[in-house]
């Protein structure tokens, strides 16, 4: 959830070393969401269906071209 991860130093700290490593890949989601509005949950929660909508759309357009050129065994 946006700003969430700044809270846990020590996470993003390690998310961060294993990032430079070539071990994941770290994708900040504050973007995808400006000029969205009303994303929250009913129940209060800070993302509800439409933001991870939101979510799944953007990473699609990150993952579609691994996949696409991704070699068959």
């Amino acid at each position: 959830v946006n700003g969430h991860l700044q809270r846990f130093p020590v996470i993003l700290d390690k998310v961060r070393e294993l990032e430079q490593k070539g071990l994941l890949t770290y994708l900040e989601s504050i973007p995808w969401f400006k000029n969205k509005r009303n994303y929250g949950s009913p129940e209060g929660h800070s993302w509800g269906s439409k933001a991870h909508r939101i979510v799944a759309e953007q990473l699609f357009k990150v993952l579609q071209p691994r996949i696409s050129g991704a070699k068959e065994d």
